[in-house]
């Protein structure tokens, strides 16, 4: 029995080592395990971030304000092809301010925003810098894709612009790692891709109404109805193709070959039209005929319509000469009237100008005492005379002002000023010169003086009237 315990304490004692040692092994191992993972993940991070440095940003600087920096950045970026000429740096430069405006819209915290907009910043630094030197190795590549998109390439040939791109984009990352690695087979290649996107590009811009109708009129049996206007309209379109080819930067030629094979393309669809109505043994000459006579017919009307609006032009310019001349008239007899109004009064007793299609008597002599809306009977020769030119000119309408000096308020003045306009205007239409509705009185009070108030001369001046006259239109 002793025995069997001391065999079964020394089992018990070497189970118990055994497994303490597998358990040691086991720790160790699951200890360097996650030492290697940390230094994956940090390596991962670094390799990430290779010569690339985060942006400092100012701690008090506007996430929105640094998103919207950046976006007008990277545009500018993709306008001057750099995301081309740097497409990782670009394409992580978007990534980082795709997840700040993210976490911006979220209401995430400001300093993982701010962070986020320091990568897209760094990176996008790194683009301006990178892809200028990239640009200037490819800087035949980068011109013929500029051609190519000034043509909008990228729009009409999507796919093949995409492919072209795509290589551009391989042959950059080359050359960001490595300057030296450039292989001038492959920037021919691009540069020829390119300028064959613009050709094609320009084509399907100019020619692709005139392609489309003679590919339609060729379904509807063309060669057959009408053989010789379909050879004709494929003959134009071919010239018009060979002009693009060769002056694909001369617009002027350019555009009269498209505009070229257009009609042409459409008289084939007008002809083949009428053929196929025809039942005559020869539907193409039938057609032709029908089409020419046609054509004259809308020849002779569009002649009709261009003299007609010839016409048009002429009646309206003789009216716009008609109306220059009546309003020269209109000057000459105003200016007429203006001297004859001028003869009649003296330098005393008032001054006569013109303002645009009236005249302003300023009278001198009809002066008031103060605090008076009275004038005295000497005024009354001056005022004859005013009559006889508002009856010379048949006037339509006849403003008078009253005017004060600056004594007393302003109310008493304006009251005052009212009535002395009132007193004249009573003289002017007692006798029917002119009807009391064609006449309107204003009172100024003393805010249009014409002399100085501070002296007792100064303030006789001021007390006055002012007559404006329309005259009837003549």
């Amino acid at each position: 029995l002793e025995y069997g315990k001391g065999v079964a304490h020394r089992a018990s004692v070497e189970w118990r080592f055994t497994m303490e040692k597998y358990s040691r092994v086991f720790r160790e191992r699951i200890v360097m395990s996650v030492l290697v993972l940390v230094t994956a993940v940090g390596f991962a991070i670094g390799c990430a971030h290779r010569d690339v440095k985060k942006a400092q940003l100012d701690p008090q600087a506007q996430p929105l304000i640094e998103i919207q920096n950046l976006e007008k950045q990277l545009a500018e970026q993709q306008n001057s092809q750099l995301d081309v000429m740097a497409p990782a740096q670009f394409a992580k430069a978007k990534k980082y301010l795709k997840e700040a405006k993210a976490d911006y819209e979220k209401g995430e915290d400001r300093s993982d925003v701010l962070d986020s907009i320091a990568w897209s910043k760094a990176y996008a630094d790194k683009v301006q810098t990178v892809g200028e030197r990239v640009k200037g190795q490819l800087e035949p590549v980068a011109t013929a894709r500029q051609a190519a998109m000034t043509v909008r390439a990228h729009e009409l040939l999507p796919r093949g612009f995409r492919n072209a791109d795509d290589d551009l984009r391989d042959l950059s990352d080359d050359l960001v790692d490595d300057p030296r690695d450039m292989d001038l087979d492959d920037v021919n290649r691009l540069q020829t891709a390119y300028l064959n996107l613009e050709l094609d590009a320009i084509k399907k811009a100019k020619l692709s109404e005139a392609q489309t109708i003679i590919e339609k009129a060729v379904d509807q049996r063309a060669q057959r109805y009408v053989p010789q206007t379909l050879m004709r309209a494929r003959t134009q379109y071919a010239a018009a193709e060979k002009v693009i080819e060769n002056e694909r930067h001369n617009d002027t030629e350019v555009n009269q070959a498209a505009e070229k094979a257009t009609a042409e393309a459409r008289d084939l669809a007008q002809v083949l039209a009428l053929a196929r109505q025809s039942k005559n043994d020869a539907p193409e000459s039938a057609a032709l005929k029908l089409f020419n006579q046609s054509r004259s017919l809308q020849s002779v009307e569009s002649t009709a319509a261009a003299l007609q609006a010839d016409v048009t032009q002429q009646q309206q310019a003789l009216a716009q000469q008609g109306q220059e001349i009546s309003n020269l008239a209109k000057t000459v007899d105003l200016d007429t009237a203006l001297k004859s109004a001028q003869a009649k009064f003296s330098e005393d007793e008032a001054e006569v100008t013109r303002q645009g299609d009236k005249l302003m008597i300023r009278l001198k002599a009809i002066q008031f005492p103060t605090n008076s809306s009275d004038f005295a009977p000497s005024s009354l020769g001056t005022l004859k005379k005013v009559k006889d030119v508002i009856a010379e000119l048949d006037a339509e309408k006849v403003i008078i002002e009253g005017h004060t000096d600056s004594t007393g308020g302003p109310q008493i003045n304006k009251q005052l000023s009212e009535k002395r306009a009132e007193a004249v205007k009573q003289y002017l239409v007692v006798d029917d010169v002119i009807a009391s509705d064609k006449v309107e009185t204003v009172g100024v009070g003393f805010d249009r003086p014409i002399s100085s108030n501070k002296t007792a001369e100064g303030r006789a001046q001021n007390r006055r009237v002012d007559l404006v006259i329309s005259p009837q239109s003549m």
